[in-house]
């Protein structure tokens, strides 16, 4: 047990900022990792999360807050991870998501540490000895028993929304397919506007990733997995329903879809505060939606979520995955979205191993085109009160951020190492989503 003086200085300074400490402070907190003092864990994550979060621009930031003393501020933060990740198992904290940080630190600090050479060293030379062995799809009961409904009896229910990240997502342009082939009415389209602004904040955060995802869906209109003929893709699904990627806008005028365009979707855009009928919303991305915008929804809106909850929140949770050597925690996950990211209640998740693909970007193009059938089914399971949606608390799992280039790096080199044969069961499930949702 903490002694009470260890217990009044977390009672004092637990609310405050990291950069708000003194250096006597500090040194407490690193003694509290040493001794392994359970109070330490708090101080783990928000170091972790702080470095994590700004990445590589750590420095400018830390230089920005702290002027001329930042760089003991830096040393301190790399020290309290290099000791978090040799107690990693005790705190119960993802080796990954420490060492990812540590990358950050690492790359900010004014000179060479030894200590970080060794863990580096350490890290590499676990990974790929430490996969969890996985079946190559696994569906939860909830999956399961979505399947057998015969969703044609729902045809003609409304107060469908559709939140839309911009005119050419094939994501939203499935997902409104989907839904008219069902004959559910959508309502609306809440469409993200785009601006300067909102490229440099998403390049800020997705780097060249964000040009190359620009130049594959919008201009060559194509994936890595075109001409796999054991991967179902984007194309694939197209083709299957002659269908073809146009303006959302357009779409909706056509079929009458009424269309709110917005500057993000955390503000209170007037237009959409006077809309009837919100019974339900699918988020398809473009951002955070602020609480008093899911609280107009009478069931709420739901996500389809890259990775499977409720331990990987956040992003590039398939690559921490894969980096804490879980290929059974890789896959997609749907839930009610709430304030808090990824933090809402779980309606179902689909585990997809990495074991049947040979890079990062071949996964997440192949699961792809399972989110609008997911997103879709799950809607309607919660519209209609078919399943019982899991509760989550904040303590379930952990909010990862944007993985250091160097391990998006060793994330393919660790598929690669563990690439088994290809096979049909992904293509087959979505296979069996068609036929079962009668859209064949």
């Amino acid at each position: 047990m903490a002694s009470p003086f260890l217990q009044e200085f977390m009672k004092i300074n637990k609310s405050l900022r990291l950069h708000e400490l003194s250096q006597v402070e500090r040194e407490k907190v690193l003694a509290m990792v040493y001794e392994r003092k359970i109070e330490a864990f708090d101080w783990i994550e928000k170091i972790r999360r702080f470095v994590s979060f700004y990445g590589k621009n750590l420095k400018k930031i830390c230089k920005g807050r702290l002027g001329k003393d930042f760089q003991p501020f830096i040393i301190w933060m790399h020290k309290v991870l290099i000791q978090s990740y040799m107690e990693a198992d005790y705190f119960d904290i993802s080796r990954g998501a420490l060492f990812n940080a540590l990358l950050y630190s690492n790359d900010a600090l004014p000179f060479h540490s030894s200590s970080f050479d060794i863990i580096h060293k350490d890290f590499l030379s676990s990974t790929r000895d430490v996969l969890k062995p996985s079946e190559n799809i696994i569906l939860d009961q909830n999956i399961k028993f979505l399947l057998e409904q015969k969703y044609s009896t729902f045809s003609k229910k409304n107060g469908f929304w559709i939140f839309c990240p911009n005119p050419y997502s094939q994501y939203t342009s499935m997902v409104i397919l989907i839904l008219e082939r069902l004959g559910v009415k959508i309502e609306g389209i809440v469409l993200r506007k785009f601006s300067i602004n909102r490229f440099l904040e998403e390049y800020q955060r997705d780097g060249v990733r964000l040009i190359r995802k620009i130049w594959r869906q919008l201009i060559i209109k194509t994936n890595e997995n075109s001409q796999d003929e054991n991967i179902f893709t984007y194309e694939d699904l197209m083709s299957r329903f002659n269908y073809k990627i146009k303006n959302i806008k357009n779409i909706a005028k056509k079929k009458k879809i009424k269309v709110i365009s917005v500057k993000d979707f955390s503000s209170n855009n007037k237009k959409f505060l006077r809309e009837k009928n919100l019974k339900i919303g699918i988020f398809t991305g473009g951002g955070k939606i602020s609480q008093s915008i899911i609280d107009l929804f009478e069931f709420g809106i739901v996500n389809a979520h890259l990775g499977i909850l409720p331990k990987y929140r956040g992003m590039d949770v398939v690559q921490a995955a894969i980096l804490d050597g879980e290929y059974n925690k890789m896959g997609v996950s749907s839930h009610l979205m709430i304030d808090k990211i990824d933090q809402g209640p779980i309606l179902t998740k689909v585990n997809v191993s990495g074991e049947i693909f040979p890079d990062i970007e071949s996964w997440r193009n192949a699961i792809g085109p399972l989110m609008p059938f997911l997103i879709v089914l799950s809607a309607l399971a919660v519209r209609f009160n078919i399943i019982q949606p899991e509760n989550q608390t904040e303590g379930d799992g952990f909010q990862f951020y944007k993985v250091h280039k160097a391990l998006q790096v060793e994330v393919n080199n660790i598929m690669k190492y563990n690439f088994k044969n290809k096979d049909n069961s992904l293509k087959d499930l979505i296979e069996e989503f068609c036929s079962k949702l009668e859209i064949d």
